[in-house]
């Protein structure tokens, strides 16, 4: 609907309200627009986040000449976005695991498409995060951060795209429950 009325969207797909809580999906085919005349989409601008998060659960394993990892790429701690306070829902069925369980998602050094170090080969939702299996690449790069892990280094951080939002007006949350 194009309309830009929010109470508009009690009816919608994508868009459903509550007293207190509004879901919104970012998905442009959603058709909700904002009185402004821009989707929820337009105005977080959902092509592409980050997030950052220190390890507390890592395990580095080398056996047969190949090094494997696990470690939580992320979690239910809410980041404070421009537009309120963003929380990523850990429920299995919020998280699009398709691309790190089918092993089409690399491990990036520092989000470069140019650095590949290793590959994503599982993923899980464990204790509120996504717990994931990876492996190091047989190449020099992949040694020297490899060294640096050995050495202590422990922050990762994931790249997302939100799907589903749900904004919680009480508080400034949204929560991701499609990403």
């Amino acid at each position: 609907r194009r309309n830009g009325d929010p109470s508009a969207c009690t009816t919608t797909r994508y868009c459903r309200r509550s007293a207190t809580r509004t879901s919104y999906s970012t998905r442009p085919e959603a058709g909700f627009f904002y009185p402004e005349g821009l989707t929820m989409a337009e105005q977080i601008k959902t092509s592409r986040l980050q997030r950052s998060l220190t390890i507390e659960d890592f395990a580095l394993r080398k056996a047969d000449g190949l090094t494997s990892l696990t470690f939580s790429a992320s979690s239910e701690m809410p980041v404070e976005r421009y537009f309120g306070n963003e929380v990523l829902s850990h429920d299995v069925s919020a998280i699009r695991m398709d691309r790190i369980n089918g092993g089409s998602a690399p491990l990036l050094f520092n989000h470069d498409m140019g650095d590949p170090i290793g590959m994503i080969d599982a993923g899980r939702v464990a204790n509120g995060r996504m717990v994931v299996d990876a492996h190091l690449f047989s190449t020099a790069r992949a040694k020297e951060v490899e060294a640096m892990m050995a050495g202590g280094l422990r922050n990762v951080s994931i790249g997302y795209r939100l799907n589903v939002i749900e904004e919680n007006t009480k508080d400034n949350t949204f929560t991701a429950t499609d990403w």
